[in-house]
């Protein structure tokens, strides 16, 4: 962790060392024939310390390119285990890095003024509002449900993605991921499973009799979906003639197909249909 902070503790150092020096400078009884050697240092101190402050906007910019990135990996991984990750996808996080992200762009844009000779207005008042930006994400998530991350993070750890090696070593030939896929597609359209809003890949794997990998391998491979896709695609399915009809409300029918929130079941109904309930309802109103 020391590399993370050899950025700000330099930069720590020159700020102190510039406001030390100028309280020297202020001091009448010092010598003046120092004076100009008391001046090329400040000006080592205050340019390597704008030098730094430039190099720490930098810092910050990769580590919220660092925690997006990271973030989407996490979203992709929590789709090959859960059909619902609303509680799971720390958007908190993300809320916090893009407001950093912000800020350094301002950072930046005021040191360039700065630089310019001009003065920086709208930072102070900039710096106030992310501050109310971070405080609200805080709050606002800290009153949530805390996810069971760490037993995600385990179950996950279990579990290959498409991306990974480990496939090129399992013992499920074609044959076998066929027949698996028939029992999940089986499990789906007689069962109906999907309308569990907690139905997790094991519930899945347990039901059809089948290991937790080779479901995961099967679903990637031979269908081409993660299992979040899987599940929500045959919600869909179900949802669309009740959203033709009309009978029924949208949060009504999200929760009959198996949906735990209004904003999930459109997401993944406009990612199915290319439309949202209300114009695809609309549409098929049509003669």
């Amino acid at each position: 962790m020391a590399r993370h902070f050899l950025l700000p503790v330099s930069a720590t150092v020159f700020a102190m060392g510039t406001f030390l020096l100028l309280d020297v400078m202020r001091d009448t009884r010092h010598p003046v024939s120092s004076s100009e050697f008391e001046t090329l240092v400040l000006s080592f101190l205050h340019y390597g310390f704008m030098f730094l402050t430039v190099a720490l906007a930098v810092q910050w910019a990769v580590y919220v390119a660092w925690v997006l990135v990271t973030q989407a990996q996490h979203l992709e991984r929590l789709k090959q285990y859960y059909a619902s990750t609303e509680g799971m996808e720390l958007r908190w996080v993300s809320v916090l890095a893009c407001a950093l992200g912000i800020y350094v762009l301002q950072h930046l844009i005021g040191q360039i003024m700065v630089l310019q000779g001009r003065q920086d207005f709208v930072g102070p008042l900039f710096d106030g509002f992310l501050v109310l930006v971070v405080i609200f994400a805080l709050a606002l998530w800290s009153l949530r449900p805390s996810p069971d991350l760490d037993n995600a993070t385990g179950i996950l750890a279990e579990i290959e993605t498409p991306k990974d090696k480990k496939y090129e070593k399992s013992a499920l030939d074609s044959s076998q991921s066929e027949r698996i896929a028939r029992k999940l597609v089986r499990a789906m359209e007689e069962d109906c499973l999907y309308r569990d809003p907690n139905l997790t890949l094991s519930m899945l794997a347990q039901h059809v009799g089948v290991s937790l990998n080779y479901v995961s391998q099967t679903l990637n491979q031979n269908l081409g979906q993660s299992f979040f896709e899987f599940v929500n695609s045959w919600r869909i399915r179900e949802a669309m003639p009740l959203v033709e009809k009309g009978e029924a409300t949208v949060l009504a029918i999200a929760y009959e197909v198996g949906f735990n929130s209004r904003s999930s079941f459109y997401s993944a109904f406009k990612r199915e249909t290319g439309q949202t309930p209300t114009s695809y309802k609309s549409g098929s109103a049509r003669p």
